[in-house]
């Protein structure tokens, strides 16, 4: 609960939490589709599993906090886990890409939160959409700008958006400072 990604060494589990017997059977379960709470634990409170709902909630807030999965859940702790929908990630982040976007997201005024990098890139996004509508539209106000990039890097999900926001750094960088001088 308190956000320790070594907290299985607390039971002698030295490895990844992602290579823990219960953490395997849980991905493999989500697998390629999302997953409710409540759905992944009563897979496993019932046979063949029989396993008990705070050893599946552990692993599932430990797995979400190694970013192995991702929900939209802000604050996940266990009351909310049943109604929370999961996925499986793909792409992880390290923690100096966390605060590469961090400080991209810091660059345009927008405060953020260790953790909160992939709530914050809508804010980012939006704030960007925003600036172009502002500085182009009908006549006699120049073409509108073609945002269809931030609407695809949009359509993304979890780390897979933040890894895109990294890869285009400097062009949304750079398109923020120009787009914010003109809407002055």
């Amino acid at each position: 609960m308190q956000g320790d990604p070594d907290a299985l060494k607390r039971i002698s589990w030295d490895k990844e939490p992602k290579d823990h017997p219960v953490a395997i059977e849980i991905l493999r379960f989500i697998g390629n589709s999302t997953r409710q709470g409540k759905e992944i634990r009563n897979h496993f409170v019932r046979s063949p599993y029989g396993w008990s709902q705070d050893a599946i909630d552990t692993i599932i807030l430990l797995l979400r906090i190694t970013e192995h999965i991702s929900t939209l859940e802000p604050d996940l702790n266990q009351a909310r886990i049943g109604n929370a929908s999961f996925k499986k990630e793909i792409h992880t982040l390290t923690a100096s890409d966390k605060i590469k976007i961090r400080r991209i997201y810091m660059d345009a005024g927008i405060t953020c939160q260790p953790g909160q990098e992939f709530l914050h890139s809508n804010t980012y996004l939006n704030l960007l959409k925003q600036l172009a509508d502002s500085i182009g539209g009908d006549a006699p106000l120049p073409e509108p700008v073609n945002i269809q990039f931030l609407k695809d890097i949009e359509n993304l999900d979890g780390n897979e958006r933040l890894l895109r926001i990294l890869e285009e750094q400097e062009d949304l960088k750079a398109k923020y400072k120009d787009w914010k001088q003109k809407a002055a």
